[in-house]
């Protein structure tokens, strides 16, 4: 049901794109993949902030860390 909800924000709310830090469970969805692909990828990216119990990542170091997996289709 809580995919339901992050999937209607993400669909119905623009600013959603613009949101710096997310969850892991919000991140998954939003970047399309699975929850322990997400959480890898941040950890990679070093995108991972602690508060007490919380984690965030921050979308915007994980969308950099991205562009050095772009591929370029030779057409």
């Amino acid at each position: 049901m809580a995919e339901n909800v992050v999937e209607h924000v993400i669909n119905s709310n623009d600013l959603w794109k613009h949101k710096r830090f997310v969850r892991y469970k919000d991140g998954a969805v939003l970047y399309s993949m699975s929850l322990n692909q997400f959480k890898k990828l941040a950890r990679d990216a070093d995108a991972v902030y602690k508060y007490g119990k919380m984690v965030l990542v921050n979308t915007k170091i994980v969308d950099e860390y991205l562009e050095y997996f772009h591929v370029q289709m030779d057409e």
